[in-house]
């Protein structure tokens, strides 16, 4: 996926965006040097300091990205996106209210299995079963 830098959320969880905005704010990713329209940083984690390239084209869009991190899921991770608010900074650009409301990357929730013994059907039925709405066909007595 091709994006501009500006638009980075768009591959990036929002969970992960907001930890990457505050590792920004805390001053961990730190520009190590700047090679043409390359970026190298150092990001410190909770525990370990990670590298992050970044390399950017034509119109600031980001050719490629990467993070030594063990980061495995969708997107791009908190330190990539520390160091991608760091550069927008640099270049004046940078909008925090936009980017807190920005369009992110869909989070997918993994499927439940379902249990042995149990149809298919019959599992969807009891994850859409109205517990509140059964309750209340009740008396109080």
């Amino acid at each position: 996926m091709k994006l501009k830098l500006n638009e980075f959320s768009k591959n990036t969880r929002k969970l992960v965006l907001f930890r990457g905005i505050h590792y920004y704010q805390q001053g961990r990713a730190k520009l190590e040097k700047q090679s043409d329209k390359t970026y190298y940083y150092d990001v410190a984690g909770q525990e370990n300091n990670y590298k992050v390239v970044v390399n950017l084209g034509d119109e600031n869009m980001i050719v490629f990205s990467s993070c030594d991190c063990p980061y495995s899921a969708a997107g791009y991770c908190k330190h990539q996106v520390a160091s991608f608010i760091d550069i927008l900074q640099h270049q004046g650009s940078l909008d925090f209210e936009a980017l807190e409301n920005a369009e992110v990357l869909e989070e997918k929730t993994p499927e439940q299995p379902v249990p042995d013994g149990w149809s298919h059907a019959d599992f969807q039925r009891l994850k859409n079963f109205d517990v509140s709405g059964y309750l209340t066909s009740f008396s109080r007595d």
